[in-house]
This record gives C-alpha cells, structure tokens and sequence, in this order.
C-alpha cells in the first residue's frame, strides 16, 4: 500500500482531507499533515516552516509515499519533493498537486493579499473558497484570519525564481470552473519535472477536494497504480542533436529551437498566432505565455508534418491532454505534448499515419 501525505489549501486543516481517504478506502493510505494553528494543533501559533513540515513527514515515512497538495498544499508538496532527499528520506513515488499553478507563476489570491491584506477574505468568496456565513459572523472570522495570514504570508514569501526539474511522475489536477487555477494554468507544471506528466480536469471548482468522488480520487488511483502509463502514444528512443538541426528517426520528424529568452510579448510577437490563440495567450501571466506560445508553436509544426497543408488552429485547449487541430485538412490530426524539462515536445498523429516530433529548446538548456 502507497501513503499519500496530504498537505491542505490555505486557512485549512487536515480534516479536509476525510472525503478522499474515504473514497480511496483501503487501495491507499491518506496521511494527512497538520499544520499548526488548526485541527489537532489549535492552541499553536499558525505560522509555519517548511524545514518543520518537512521534519513533520520524514518522522512518517516508513515506505513508498507520494504526496498530494491542494491550492497552496501544491506549493508545500512541490518543496517537500526538493527537500525530502536533502534530508536522506527516500524520494516520493510521485507528485500530485490539484487547483494550482506552477511555483514559478504568482496565485492570484496571493497577488491580492499583497496588495491588500485586509481584504483576504473577499477574495477567497470570490474564488468560491468562503460561505458568506463567514463573513457575516465577525466571531468566525476573527478565528480563521490569523491562520489564513500566516499561510499566505508563507507563499508570499516564496521565491520564484526555477529550480531543477524533478525526476519524478506528476499529476495535475485542475477544476473546469476554477476561477483562480484554471485548465490552462495546467500547461506550466510540465516546466517542473523531467519525468511524465498527467493532467485531468474536473467538473468543479476551485475546492474540488471536498468532493473527490468528482474525479480527483480516480485520477489520483490512477496515477499511484502500478505500470501506470502516460496517456501519449508509445514513441522510441530518439538522440536529439541540441544545435538545432532537423532530423528524421523512421516515422519521426525532429526539430530543436532555442525559445526567445525575452518571451512572448502581447504585441507583435501574437501575429504569429491565430486570432483565437492570441487572445488566449493575452489572458496568461508570465512565464505561462511564453510556455503555452512554444506549445502552441510546436504543435502546429508537429501538426504541419503529418498533414502538410494550411495553419491549423489549437485554441481552447491549454488543459486538455489531447489537443485536436482544427482547420481544412486537420480534421483527423492529434496532438500530445510530452514535459521534457524547460523543453517543449509535440507529438502529432495523423489518423493512423506517422508520428511527428517537434522540440523546442530553451536557450542554454540541455535534453
């Protein structure tokens, strides 16, 4: 049996956490890590550190783990996953993060608590994260601001700049009615890990963990399974040249190109786009544009292999695993993408037909 360390939302407590543990049953085991200020640990201060969360699961790991976290539980997990070997405990099995960007991409809630503290709990009403109840029982919300200060205070206080990808499986889960980590916030992740990468949408929004049955508690029992498999067609080894040459490996088409390290500008760099495309990369917050613009560009290439006509037209999809290109010509041509760290990989099919492999490069990186 796998243990999953669950790590909650901000202004949350371990008991969120019961719905999931009840609907995994006995297949896994749910941990939950208290953090202090909440729950069983009340009477502490709030404030937290991840060296102490961090000391908190390693006392717990006797076995396979892999760790789950929700909104800013992401963040905590995403750092445990760096932390954890530090500390000579055994890497996790897997990542698991749900309702959240990646590390290197400010939450909005967290822009807002910068800008104004005191209207923190607004702000989670307008994410769908606070009963109006709260608000209108002053005795309520004298209890939850402190903890909701100190959690917020610790992603404020987190650092942007990228770490090393991990090594390691992820899974991206993403509400389809989030207001604050949407499905296209989902494309980001793949910048954080060398291994694979699963992303599955829900029908709910940004507190979906206290619904599991909803869709994160199947995703999740997928993911931890063992032989689980990418949902991208079985490729072979490819060598790529990194001086950005064209290649051809049987059926493959290979390209590598440098990305412009000064990104995608809501300019003249969008006429390269559809009008559709442009308009969904305005809506993106840096360094998501710049990622989802190289997505966008290498699936069109990918696409333009195996089809050999026009612009096709990918649109509407950032959090979708399977992207179908539209345009005259592309009615049967699919798109995966594959996370090879700060690489952007695209594979098209065509029906039945060949596959074709398109990479873009950061400049200075490695494959």
């Amino acid at each position: 049996m796998t243990d999953l360390f669950c790590l909650p939302f901000a202004g949350a407590g371990s008991t969120i956490f019961r719905p999931l543990a009840s609907a995994l049953g006995e297949r896994v085991r749910v941990r939950p890590v208290a953090l202090p200020g909440r729950g069983s640990r009340f009477g502490e201060p709030p404030e937290f550190t991840l060296a102490g969360v961090a000391a908190e699961v390693a006392e717990q790991v006797d076995g396979p783990y892999a760790l789950y976290g929700h909104s800013m539980g992401a963040r905590l997990a995403y750092e445990l996953c760096h932390l954890l070997p530090r500390l000579g405990v055994r890497p996790p099995a897997g990542l698991a993060v749900g309702a959240a960007g990646p590390p290197d991409v400010t939450d909005p809630l967290v822009e807002r608590y910068r800008s104004d503290p005191d209207a923190v709990l607004e702000g989670l009403r307008e994410i769908g994260g606070m009963d109006d109840g709260v608000l209108d029982h002053p005795e309520l919300a004298e209890l939850l601001l402190p903890i909701l200060h100190a959690d917020l205070a610790w992603l404020r206080d987190q650092p942007r700049t990228a770490r090393p990808a991990l090594d390691l499986p992820l899974l991206v889960v993403l509400g389809q009615r989030d207001r604050s980590a949407g499905p296209w916030r989902g494309a980001g992740w793949s910048r954080m890990t060398t291994g694979s990468m699963r992303l599955r949408l829900v029908d709910d929004d940004h507190f979906f963990v206290h619904r599991p049955g909803g869709g994160l508690a199947g995703a999740l029992m997928e993911f931890l399974a063992p032989h689980a498999t990418a949902p991208v067609p079985d490729l072979p080894l490819v060598r790529v040249d990194p001086a950005g040459l064209c290649e051809v490996y049987g059926d493959l088409a290979v390209t590598v190109e440098p990305l412009d390290p000064a990104g995608v500008q809501p300019a003249a760099d969008l006429t390269r786009f559809a009008a559709s495309e442009a308009a969904e990369l305005r809506a993106m917050a840096e360094p998501d544009r710049t990622w989802h613009a190289a997505r966008l560009l290498s699936a069109r290439r990918a696409a333009r292999t195996v089809a050999g006509q026009g612009t096709p037209d990918f649109s509407g999809q950032a959090g979708e695993p399977t992207w179908r290109a539209r345009g005259p010509g592309y009615e049967d041509v699919a798109v995966w993408h594959i996370p090879v760290s700060d690489t952007v990989v695209a594979v098209a099919r065509h029906g039945s037909g060949p596959l074709a492999l398109d990479i873009r490069r950061r400049e200075n990186s490695r494959v």
